[in-house]
């Protein structure tokens, strides 16, 4: 299938309010603060161990036999993925940890070497292979890609997705990918660290500063919070949990 790219440049305007202070939630030792899921349930991975933390219970998934815990996405709650790119294979969980199923991608036609693998809509997984530039938008339950992007992805890009969007960001900007594979958007942005995608934003933590990237206006606002030396971050119903030093810290997004 022959795919077009479309994008448009998006111009940078600030908005800078005072900071605000965070509020320090709980203690959490964890090697990787996953997120917050839409009911207010952590999830994080400690030992390779990948834990689901609820008021009065804890649940856990484990699979050492695929060596490392790489990635976790759980953007739909009800099908978490798991990647292990150890051994190059993705595990789909209800929200009991229960495993759905298990794709090994050494075992498909044609090989995909995946660095990355996120939930997407309907069943889909967003698939980085970066040894190729190329972003797989594959049905899992009919182990197919359904749609394909040109060899264009960086190997030294870093990436986010939500059900329906991809981003990758480089040095100097930020790439908004479609489920056909299109780029749809450009943000230039320098010095990203990390990513969070919601519906409707792209979060991006930048050297102690947060940044809201609107994907509907195209602005770029500077949120009133500062935190240096972030480990992880997630965002769920426009709020904000910042994970540093043991640590779990709370801030109310303002969405005026």
């Amino acid at each position: 299938m022959k795919l077009f790219l479309f994008f448009f440049i998006i111009s940078v305007n600030l908005l800078q309010a005072q900071t605000q202070e965070g509020t320090i939630l709980n203690t959490l030792k964890a090697d990787k603060f996953v997120g917050v899921d839409v009911f207010g349930r952590y999830y994080f991975i400690k030992d390779q161990v990948f834990y689901k933390k609820t008021q009065n219970d804890l649940k856990q998934y484990t699979n050492l036999n695929l060596g490392n815990l790489s990635l976790v996405d759980i953007s739909n709650p009800l099908r978490i993925s798991l990647f292990y790119q150890d051994f190059n294979t993705v595990v789909i969980l209800d929200n009991q940890l229960n495993p759905i199923t298990k794709i090994n991608f050494n075992n498909l036609t044609p090989l995909r070497i995946l660095k990355a693998a996120y939930t997407a809509q309907n069943n889909s997984l967003w698939l980085v292979n970066t040894e190729q530039g190329i972003l797989d938008f594959f049905n899992f339950p009919q182990q197919k890609t359904l749609y394909q992007s040109p060899p264009v992805l960086s190997n030294e890009a870093f990436h986010a997705s939500n059900l329906t969007h991809f981003f990758e960001a480089q040095e100097n900007k930020i790439r908004v990918f479609n489920i056909y594979g299109n780029i749809t958007q450009e943000f230039y942005f320098k010095g990203a660290e990390q990513l969070v995608a919601t519906a409707n934003h792209l979060y991006v933590y930048a050297e102690g500063n947060f940044y809201r990237l609107n994907l509907n206006s195209n602005e770029v606002l500077k949120l009133d919070i500062y935190e240096n030396d972030v480990k992880d971050f997630y965002v769920s119903k426009e709020n904000l949990y910042i994970y540093k030093q043991n640590k779990l810290i709370y801030y109310q997004i303002n969405t005026n």
